[in-house]
């Protein structure tokens, strides 16, 4: 299957690796994966800031350089869901209105395609720690799967997972909210005394990282992918 990937800013900058095990997953399983490298970004942090113009201005880049037919693959959730959530009151009216619709049919978080799509239950991967996967039980059900078949991994799940909600924005302008879903995420990881707190969301586990730091506790974040392509 032909494929597009879409490598978020923040990742490109922070954890390129990710992008990058990405795409070995996806040929992996047989895919052919198209990289555009004129890809900027989709919007998201102007949009977050209030910046309406510019995430406009972006979007219309992003649904330019993804014009094609295959599916749009994200490795992590907060770029999806702005497009998925936002990019209808960016576009409404608008000369780039039937695009957003017809790109909003394409796009899919990494997990979601692999499991739903490509039906993909195993990468072989081998993970021998104790893990917590944080994600909401509305977004974790292919990623919980793909783990599940994670070699040596104990994977759990938060004992307050009403209290986190993946679908809420992590960002310097909704800190109180951020500092509630640390707090509920990183008590659930000391009670269970694992050794990583894993996500589909790479922006919330780059605020949990930060938090942990501060906090100089005994904890680490991994993406999902990172689980996935992981050997030893």
């Amino acid at each position: 299957m032909n494929v597009d990937v879409f490598i978020p800013c923040e990742i490109d900058q922070f954890a390129p690796e990710v992008g990058i095990n990405m795409i070995r997953l996806l040929k992996q399983v047989g895919c052919i994966v198209h990289y555009h490298p004129d890809q900027t970004c989709c919007g998201r942090m102007a949009f977050e800031l209030g910046n309406w113009k510019q995430a406009k201005k972006m979007g219309e880049k992003f649904i330019d350089t993804f014009s094609g037919n295959q599916p749009i693959v994200f490795p992590s959730l907060s770029c999806m869901l702005l497009i998925q959530q936002h990019y209808k009151i960016l576009f409404h009216n608008t000369a780039f209105h039937n695009e957003y619709q017809q790109l909003e049919s394409k796009i899919v978080e990494f997990t979601d395609f692999a499991y739903h799509q490509l039906h993909v239950t195993d990468f072989g991967a081998t993970f021998p720690h104790k893990v917590l996967l944080i994600d909401d039980q509305k977004y974790n059900k292919a990623s919980k799967k793909l783990l599940s078949t994670v070699r040596e991994i104990t994977l759990l799940e938060p004992q307050h997972s009403s209290s986190f909600n993946i679908g809420q924005d992590i960002t310097s302008t909704n800190e109180a909210i951020a500092a509630n879903i640390a707090k509920h995420a990183i008590l659930d990881a000391l009670d269970s005394e694992v050794e990583f707190i894993t996500s589909i969301n790479f922006e919330t586990l780059r605020y949990l990282h930060h938090f942990i730091r501060q906090e100089q506790l005994n904890l680490q974040v991994i993406p999902v992918i990172n689980i996935l392509s992981s050997k030893s």
